[in-house]
């Protein structure tokens, strides 16, 4: 399929299980997608970044607490930006209500969709009908927010700080299963920053 849309072969990298660092250290590279089993997430999110990369990691970013705080640190000294892919976040509003057990009549159906319909859906339109392989449309959807954020300088609609706060779910409900199902504190991994006023760039201009 590459060759055919870009007429040319794609690199291929094999042979060793530390083959892909030789794709992370190329120097024509600008960003990273990661989509491996769980294990090299974090491994291959932090070399990337050390290498000078953006990385953009499937869930899960990490799944360990210690993985979390590292990502962090890694970001805040790289300056490079890490991103949890999930492409359900951009999904039409409209679907939702739709595959929620068809709970909606038709006629409730259509007076939803025609009023919540979102707008970068609807500038969007012709190219996610094009491009509606991944998940209806979603992966598209996905992958030019995050070019366009990168190509213009915006911030990511998700940072670090909301990938490892998502992705801690998972260690901290191990902590609170193992100790009786007592509360556990989430951390604060923005350091108090979170209580900061931003504006989402999204919704003011898609």
């Amino acid at each position: 399929m590459f060759k055919k849309t870009h007429n040319k072969t794609a690199d291929a990298y094999y042979g060793s299980p530390e083959e892909w660092k030789k794709v992370v250290e190329r120097d024509d590279i600008d960003l990273l997608i990661i989509a491996t089993p769980w294990e090299w997430h974090t491994p291959m999110t932090l070399y990337g970044m050390e290498q000078g990369k953006h990385v953009a990691c499937e869930v899960p970013v990490a799944y360990t607490l210690e993985d979390c705080w590292k990502l962090i640190e890694t970001v805040e000294r790289t300056q490079k930006h890490c991103i949890m892919q999930e492409n359900c976040r951009y999904n039409n509003e409209e679907e939702l209500a739709w595959w929620g057990h068809e709970w909606l009549k038709p006629e409730k159906y259509n007076e939803y969709r025609e009023k919540h319909n979102h707008p970068l859906w609807d500038k969007l339109k012709t190219q996610i009908s094009v491009n509606s392989v991944g998940h209806g449309g979603m992966d598209f959807v996905m992958i030019y927010r995050l070019i366009r954020c990168l190509n213009q300088g915006l911030p990511l609609d998700i940072n670090v700080y909301d990938s490892v706060l998502w992705s801690a779910i998972t260690p901290l409900s191990e902590l609170s299963v193992a100790q009786n199902s007592s509360s556990i504190k989430v951390p604060d991994f923005t350091g108090g920053t979170w209580k900061n006023n931003n504006k989402s760039e999204m919704l003011r201009d898609i």
